[in-house]
C-alpha cells in the first residue's frame, strides 16, 4: 500500500511539473491505468480470498463430518467391549455351571458303583 501511495504522489508531482497538456494527459492515462491494474489485483484477491474461505468452509464441514463418524464409532466400539466382557462373564458362568454338573454326575456315577456293588454283594 505504501508503495501504491508513492508512485500515486510521484504521478501527481509528475503531473504537476509537466508544461503540456499533452505530457498532462499522458500522465493522467499512466495514473489512470495504474488504478485499473490496481483494481484488477484487488477483484482478483478479493476472489481469491472467497475461493479460500469456499474451500475452508469445506474442509471445516468434512472435519467435523469425520468427527461425528469418529464419536459413533467410538461410542458403537465401546459398546462393543461392554457386550463382549458381557459374553465372557455369561461363558465363564456357564463354565462353572458345567464343572458343577460334571462333579454332580461324578458324584451320582460313583453312587450309582456303590449301589451296584451293593446289590452284588
Amino acid at each position: 500500500m505504501a508503495e501504491e501511495r508513492y508512485q500515486e504522489q510521484a504521478y501527481r508531482s509528475a503531473l504537476v511539473r509537466t508544461r503540456t497538456t499533452a505530457e498532462k494527459w499522458q500522465v493522467l492515462d499512466y495514473i489512470n491505468n495504474d488504478r485499473r491494474k490496481l483494481q484488477d489485483e484487488i477483484d482478483r484477491l478479493k476472489l481469491e480470498k472467497q475461493n479460500i474461505h469456499e474451500e475452508y468452509t469445506e474442509y471445516f464441514n468434512l472435519a467435523v463430518d469425520l468427527e461425528e463418524d469418529l464419536l459413533f464409532k467410538e461410542e458403537e466400539l465401546e459398546r462393543s467391549r461392554r457386550s463382549h466382557n458381557d459374553l465372557l462373564l455369561e461363558c465363564q458362568y456357564l463354565n462353572q455351571e458345567k464343572n458343577l454338573l460334571e462333579k454332580d454326575i461324578k458324584e451320582l456315577e460313583d453312587e450309582l458303583a456303590d449301589a451296584r456293588t451293593m446289590v452284588r454283594s
